[in-house]
């Protein structure tokens, strides 16, 4: 959890942070239903993450291949 709170994506570290903040209340409080939920939301976090990463990656392979098809139209042959 705290690895995701050190990438820079955005937003990226809202949900991993709510998620710490809640799983220190439940603990003093010693409430089950807060940890669920605090669970949940750290695996929100982490669903947030990987949606996030690979629709970057994606976007960045494509716009690689955009630039290589419009390199090739600028290069005489």
């Amino acid at each position: 959890m705290g690895l995701l709170l050190l990438l820079p994506l955005p937003l990226a570290n809202v949900f991993p942070a709510l998620s710490l903040v809640l799983l220190s209340l439940a603990w003093v409080a010693r409430d089950g239903l807060a940890l669920a939920v605090s669970a949940a939301l750290g695996a929100a976090g982490l669903g947030y993450v990987l949606l996030m990463s690979h629709l970057l990656l994606v976007l960045a392979q494509d716009g690689l291949v955009w630039l290589r098809s419009a390199m090739a139209g600028l290069v005489p042959t």
